[in-house]
């Protein structure tokens, strides 16, 4: 059964800079494994040495994160999405938002992308703050009065 695999930019490399892919199994561990025959390297990147997916590495089948279903053990059908997402720092909307940047094929958030989306938010100009942003105004404190006249 052919499934399509969203490959994320950092692998891309690895599949001769494709970032879909076709892959056949019946389980998702057949997937890598196949996905293993045609670009070797690629399973050393997803799995560990035990053959599970790697802690910081998410993997989708449509839409639905594995962990939560079989593991690698879950059944593939004809046609089904898988997304290869490494962990990103932020919780869930990031992630929903890497998913999203993946099948608009615009996820390119590599580590040098990264670094110059911090620089531009914070630069040495910025002391620490965001750049664009307004200083808060707060008001000026009233004097105290200590009660004695």
């Amino acid at each position: 059964m052919a499934v399509k695999v969203r490959i994320p930019t950092p692998l891309q490399k690895l599949t001769n800079n494709e970032a879909e892919v076709q892959a056949d199994g019946a389980t998702l561990k057949d997937v890598i494994d196949n996905l293993e025959k045609k670009y070797p390297g690629f399973k050393d990147r997803i799995c560990d040495e035990t053959g599970k997916i790697r802690r910081f590495v998410n993997i989708y089948v449509n839409e639905e994160d594995v962990r939560f279903q079989k593991g690698e053990a879950t059944p593939m059908k004809a046609g089904d999405d898988v997304s290869i997402i490494p962990a990103i720092a932020g919780g869930r909307a990031i992630i929903k938002r890497a998913i999203g940047r993946l099948r608009a094929g615009s996820y390119r958030l590599g580590p040098v992308r990264q670094a110059d989306s911090i620089r531009r938010r914070t630069g040495p100009e910025a002391n620490g703050r965001e750049v664009g942003r307004r200083p808060v105004r707060r008001p000026a404190r009233p004097e105290r009065r200590t009660g004695r006249s």
